[in-house]
Order: structure tokens, then sequence, then C-alpha cells
């Protein structure tokens, strides 16, 4: 008879799935029925998120009203502050919020909501919903089928078939046509610098808390202008903090000048970092010297190269356009952190690369 023990191994039970959100964690009561209307209140994509922030931040706590600032709510839904404090004044406006006092004072979210009024009343005027709208509101009434397909309608997936001349409201999910990059580059590449994400989300969140219609062309006519006026902006408000022969430089500005560069070069050498990455490195630092050094500096032609903002990035944004279908570049392992140092820079612009200063494969 042997002496040892046999080992008996019990089944693994295999890693244990995670749990989601428990109540356990904390929750929210709101009434049936309000949900209910709020599906029905058709509020805007904006409006959404701040009414359901305010009611967590009040009924989540069992309070009716709480003192919220416009900063804390901004900064807890990532919207820009100026939409926040529209939203609610709407809102407001529509008795769908309440607010306690002057616009500092305590908002909650008004459950009567036999008291809200219609986003189609304004001053007193009851407008006539469009027939889009009508079908909308009545969706949850009359079951709509697609003669083509036999499918309900309301199942059928967003293709954005809006036509060019049909006009309707900001959505939230908007976007510009894919030929008007196209378009801006061909009337004013330096614009291009100064539509981003943060620029469309701004322009979005904005006309989202307006009522006005307009067309696909119209949409992107105004998204034009609002690249026009950012960019006159951004002019007027650097600041002056360099001094040059007696002249006043503006400051570099470093973010449009990565941005000219993901336009022109991104594809070729990779994209530039992020602005708060780029920012107090050595990198960034030979961009400023470079920025002051050609700064009132004139061209070959006689030509002054810039002396503004404007005139900077788009000087910027031709050269590396240029560099774009340079050969020697195109062959070199000079990159957007290599290139700013004024050696590598005067031998990139004059395509005369060589190893050592920028290696030529």
């Amino acid at each position: 008879m042997s002496n040892t023990a046999e080992i008996y191994k019990f089944p693994d039970r295999g890693a244990e799935t995670p749990k989601g959100p428990q109540v356990e964690d904390g929750f929210t009561r709101l009434a049936k029925p309000l949900m209910k209307e709020l599906g029905r209140a058709r509020l805007r994509a904006t409006e959404y998120p701040v009414v359901l922030f305010i009611i967590d931040e009040t009924y989540g706590w069992q309070q009716k009203s709480k003192v919220l600032a416009g900063e804390y709510i901004a900064k807890g839904l990532g919207m820009p502050r100026s939409t926040v404090a529209s939203v609610i004044a709407e809102l407001v406006r529509r008795k769908i919020l309440f607010r306690e006092g002057d616009s500092h004072g305590p908002v909650g979210f008004n459950k009567h909501y036999d008291q809200w009024v219609s986003k189609y009343q304004v001053s007193g005027k009851t407008k006539t919903p469009t027939k889009t709208k009508q079908c909308l509101e009545n969706a949850d009434k009359v079951s709509q089928e697609n003669p083509d397909t036999n499918k309900d309608i309301r199942n059928t997936p967003n293709t954005n078939t809006t036509t060019a001349r049909e006009e309707f409201e900001m959505r939230f999910d908007w976007k510009p046509s894919e030929s008007f990059e196209d378009r801006v580059r061909m009337q004013n590449p330096t614009l291009l610098g100064y539509l981003n994400a943060d620029t469309l989300t701004e322009f979005v969140n904005y006309w989202s808390t307006r009522s006005e219609k307009l067309s696909q062309a119209q949409w992107e006519s105004k998204l034009t202008n609002k690249l026009v006026d950012t960019k006159r902006r951004y002019g007027e408000r650097a600041s002056k903090q360099h001094a040059d022969d007696g002249k006043s430089i503006s400051a570099c500005p470093h973010e449009l000048i990565l941005n000219a560069w993901n336009t022109r070069l991104s594809s070729l050498k990779g994209a530039a970092p992020a602005p708060v990455d780029w920012m107090g490195t050595r990198y960034a630092g030979a961009l400023e010297n470079l920025w002051r050094k050609y700064w009132g500096g004139k061209n070959p032609s006689g030509n002054v190269r810039y002396d503004s903002v404007a005139t900077g990035v788009d000087w910027f944004d031709r050269v590396f356009a240029d560099l774009s279908s340079s050969q020697n570049f195109a062959n070199s392992d000079v990159n957007i952190f290599k290139l700013f140092y004024e050696n590598v820079f005067t031998a990139a612009i004059n395509r005369q690369l060589q190893t050592g200063m920028g290696a030529v494969r």
C-alpha cells in the first residue's frame, strides 16, 4: 500500500465577470411619467445632457434645487460654458427648469410637465411644426411604413440624405460635406488651420441652441465665416511679447502652425503632437526662434515674409506645401521634431538636406 496522498485539483472557476454599475453605488429616483415626458419633449442634443445633469445633481441627492455654477456643469459635461448658459436660459424660459432668484440662484428640474412650454412657442406665438416634426411627434401614435421596404420608418437608419437645398435646424451630429475642405483649400488654405474638432463642436453647440433653419450649403457658409472670424480674433488677441529692432513681434502661434503641418505633411511625416504636449519643449523653443528670425524679414524678391499672425501662419503653410513636394525632404529623416532648428530648416526649404543635419536615405 502506497504512503503517498493523492492531490485533488478542484475545477477552475474562471475569471469572474466584472459587474456593471450597481444601485449600491448611488441612484437617482425619477417617476416613470417624467421619463416618458422627457422623451416627448423633443429637447435638442445640447439640452438633454444639461437637464439630466441637473436632475442627477438635485434629485440624486434628494434636493429639489441646488446652486450649480455654469463652469461646474460645463466641466462635467465637456461643453463650452457659453453653451451651458444659453441652454439653461432657454430651458428656464420653457419652464422645464426653474431658477430661484437671480442668474446665480439655485436651479432645479420642474416636475410639473403640464407647465412645460413647447419649443415652437416663441414670445407667446405658437409656431406650426413642419411636416417632418409633426411626423416625429406622432410617431408614437401612428405606425408609418415605408412602402418600398415595408419597414417602420422609425427603425430605418439615418443615412443623412438631406438635400443641399432642404432647410433644417442644426443637429448635434452635423458635419460639413466631404467637399467642404477642398473648397476652403481652394479659396483660402490658411483657414484649414482653424478647422478642428474644438471649432466644429463650438459651432454646432452654439447653433443647436437656436431655432434657425438653413440648408447644408448655408450652414457650411456660416462655418466658413466662423473660421474667418476665428482667424481674425486670434490675430487680434495674440500678445506682443518680443521685440526686434524696435518692432513688436506677436507671440508664436504654435497651435496654428501645428495645424498647418497636419494639413500639409501629416501623411508624409506623421501628425504633429497635441499643443499641450508640444508647449514647453525644446522643439517649441526652436519654432519660436524661427518665428522671430523670419518676422519682418524679406524674401529674395524683396517682399516681407510676414508681419502678423495671419500672414505668418500663411507663410509657414506655404513652406509646408512646398516641402510636401520636395523629394529631398521626403527622403530625409527630418520630422516635426527636427525641422525647426535653424540649420535644418534652412537646408530643408532650399532642398539641400545632407547626412548629419537630416539624414537622407
